[in-house]
Order: structure tokens, then C-alpha cells, then sequence
């Protein structure tokens, strides 16, 4: 499989401009379901190849990419009115990575979810996630306990194969 050019925060960001240039900032839940889709669909679109590296935990509200919640945790639940700059910031090295502007197919593919999910409120898109049987499901209530894969995370071919 090749090496995915963007990492999570750099579609996030998409996202979120997206969002803002639409005249609807999304929330920070509303931002990692999108983005799940985003995954999701690229997956199924591209030979299972993914859109970016990064794993999605299965987190009470749904799937979660740990280091775009904490880039965007600023926000809590209000709409984001600007999109992170840097990726992820590496305490240990001291490096900031500049966020890398999505193009090509991957931003057709995040387009065209976008356009799909980018406006429905976040209710509507924790309740698409937690389908039972689905991917966030089958981690995070792993074997009929409900909250017993909090935080474990969901393998790629879950994603691929969610409903």
C-alpha cells in the first residue's frame, strides 16, 4: 500500500476550513465523525488504501483521532473558527510540523464527504457512528459490555467494513 502523504490533522484542517468558508464551523465532535468519514470513505474508494496513518480510538461520543481532539480541545463545544496551524507539537523534540494544504484526490474524496456529513448537527453524527454492529460499536462495547474498548483502538479493516 503507498504511504498516505497527509496525516490526520492535515485533513482535519481541511475540514475545519471547509466548514468555516461554508458559513458552518463545525464543533470539535462534530470535526472527528467527519473525519472518520472522511477515512471511511477513502478507504472504500482507494483500494483500501487510507486517506492518513493515524488511529481512530473508540471514545464515549464516538471514533476519536486523540492528537486533532487535543489540537482542537481549545474550542470545547463551540463552533471552531480557525483551523490548527501546526500538526501535533512533540514536547520531547521541540518541533512544530506546519499543517500540509490537502489537494488531489484526497481533497476530491474529503469534499465529497464533506458535503455529505459537513452539515448535520453533531447528534445526527454521533447516532450515524454508534450504530450497533458498527465499527465504534464492536470496539467499544467489546463483547456486550458497553464501554469495555473505551479508548482501544479501531482497526482499519472495521472502518472499511462499517455500516
Amino acid at each position: 500500500m503507498p504511504t498516505p502523504r497527509y496525516c490526520a490533522a492535515d485533513v482535519a484542517a481541511c475540514i475545519v476550513n471547509m466548514a468555516i468558508s461554508n458559513g458552518k464551523p463545525v464543533s470539535n465532535l462534530q470535526l472527528q465523525k467527519i473525519l472518520y468519514f472522511a477515512q471511511r470513505d477513502y478507504i472504500r474508494g482507494h483500494n483500501g488504501n487510507v486517506l492518513f496513518p493515524d488511529s481512530f480510538e473508540a471514545w464515549q461520543y464516538g471514533p476519536v483521532v486523540p492528537s486533532v481532539y487535543r489540537s482542537y480541545s481549545i474550542f470545547g463545544g463551540s463552533p471552531i473558527f480557525k483551523a490548527a496551524e501546526y500538526r501535533d507539537f512533540n514536547i520531547f523534540v521541540g518541533k512544530r510540523e506546519p499543517i500540509e494544504k490537502v489537494d488531489g484526490i484526497e481533497l476530491d474524496s474529503v469534499a465529497e464527504t464533506y458535503r455529505k456529513w459537513g452539515f448535520l448537527p453533531a447528534w445526527q453524527l454521533v447516532e450515524s457512528t454508534h450504530k450497533p454492529g458498527g465499527a465504534w460499536d464492536s470496539v467499544y462495547n467489546r463483547g456486550g459490555k458497553s464501554g469495555s474498548g473505551y479508548k482501544n483502538v479501531i482497526p482499519v479493516d472495521a472502518i472499511r467494513n462499517d455500516i
